[in-house]
């Protein structure tokens, strides 16, 4: 093998992907879509049946909001209906009564 035959070889190698060779962004979205989508899910069952529902809800949307924006907005609108502020014990307003 000559010098030039050898880099050729070398160049297409690293170019491409080797089979079996996982991409870690799509395994973390995996893995924290179906642990946060489980942990969701428990706790919307957890709403009508004896549990912790509404904290177990906002554990599993917390989880999901690490990888996906949807998640994070929802947890930020339960949060404003669920937790109450400062501004809303001045202004009376509750909104956890609005569910």
């Amino acid at each position: 093998m000559t010098a030039s035959s050898e880099h050729k070889r070398d160049q297409s190698d690293s170019a491409e992907p080797v089979k079996g060779d996982a991409d870690p962004d799509l395994l973390r979205k995996v893995v924290v879509g179906a642990a946060g989508g489980a942990l969701t899910a428990a706790g919307v069952v957890m709403l009508v049946t004896p549990g912790p529902g509404v904290l177990v809800t906002l554990g599993g949307l917390g989880i999901l909001s690490t990888e996906f924006p949807i998640a994070q907005r929802a947890l930020h609108g339960l949060r404003r209906r669920v937790i109450p502020t400062r501004d809303d014990e001045n202004r009376g307003d509750r909104r956890s009564s609005n569910f």
